[in-house]
């Protein structure tokens, strides 16, 4: 029997609360508007979600999606959906679990994808080898040790060519980017403490 992961929380403004479960589709790449809300969670699982759409970054309000496999968090609207998605129960995944590509998921890719950081894109090894401008982050990212969701061996993360250019573009972009990366440095800090 399918799974279905739901929690409540809130995304965009913070003004309402919005229930959270998962589904997959193309168009990883939009603008980051920097919203971090609060989250509300009722979610019995090994590790939390992220209190923001990795496609619009809060942009839109509304119900999202939990990604049942990792702590990503998208929209229906923001990946092509069905808003009847938000409700269904079947394990949904977010795009980071298939090849930006070819579509792979990290079995079929040999068993890893190259997950960015900062775009709800991954691209196995052999499609990763056709964008020349990313950079390597490691095997883990803080944001998700924070969430408590570990290491896995399917997954090394990056920035993809595409987020560092608009970083170049777009230096209000990697600014809130590297805001948010400190929150989450001093958070990490406090826990050890």
């Amino acid at each position: 029997m399918p799974i279905a992961v739901v929690r409540h929380t809130y995304l965009g403004s913070g003004n309402s609360p919005v229930t959270c479960h998962s589904k997959n589709k193309k168009d990883a790449h939009m603008t980051i508007d920097d919203a971090h809300a609060p989250v509300k969670k009722k979610l019995h699982i090994n590790h939390e979600h992220e209190d923001y759409c990795i496609v619009c970054r809060g942009k839109y309000e509304g119900e999202a999606i939990c990604c049942s496999l990792c702590p990503r968090v998208f929209h229906p609207q923001c990946v092509g959906a069905p808003e009847s998605a938000v409700n269904s129960d079947e394990i949904m995944q977010c795009l980071q679990h298939e090849c930006h590509e070819c579509e792979k998921d990290a079995e079929a890719a040999g068993g890893k994808l190259f997950r960015c950081r900062t775009c709800a894109a991954a691209w196995c090894q052999e499609c990763l080898a056709l964008d020349t401008e990313w950079s390597a982050v490691g095997n883990s990212i803080p944001e998700f040790k924070l969430l408590g969701y570990s290491k896995k061996r399917d997954a090394s993360f990056i920035v993809c060519g595409y987020c560092k250019e608009v970083f170049t573009k777009d230096p209000g972009y990697l600014h809130s980017w590297k805001v948010y990366w400190e929150h989450v440095k001093e958070q990490l800090k406090t826990r050890k403490s």
